[in-house]
């Protein structure tokens, strides 16, 4: 039970850092558009593009934070005996988000020009 109520402060914690991220996504797209309509953008190419890349960082964290939540939960199920099938169904798309996360922050590191990268906030 401890660990139980352990496990959902930690998933409000990441739930909370992963609202930040989209903050920072929103303030990203944001400036891309103030930078299409020729107008002073909030932040220069070299700073956006820094942003972007700690913001996906702080994204992939956050991923392989949930992976361990939805890993620590499974264990806990196996521990009670329980029906550990959604538990082991979670990993799946835990890891599917952390392949996601990994391409998105390759493709961001890769590209010098900040305009064609698209920011994808949902990751």
């Amino acid at each position: 039970m401890k660990n139980e109520i352990k496990l959902i402060d930690y998933e409000i914690i990441g739930s909370l850092l992963f609202i930040g991220t989209l903050f920072i996504s929103v303030i990203l797209s944001y400036n891309e558009k103030l930078r299409l309509e020729k107008k002073e953008p909030l932040f220069d190419n070299k700073t956006q593009k820094n942003i972007l890349i700690v913001n996906k960082i702080v994204v992939l964290g956050i991923v392989i934070f949930f992976l361990y939540i939805n890993y620590e939960h499974y264990k806990v199920a196996l521990f009670k005996n329980e029906d550990t099938y959604n538990y082991k169904v979670q990993l799946i798309p835990s890891f599917l988000a952390i392949l996601a996360a990994l391409i998105i922050l390759y493709l961001v590191l890769k590209d010098n020009n900040i305009s064609d990268i698209i920011d994808n906030p949902e990751l």
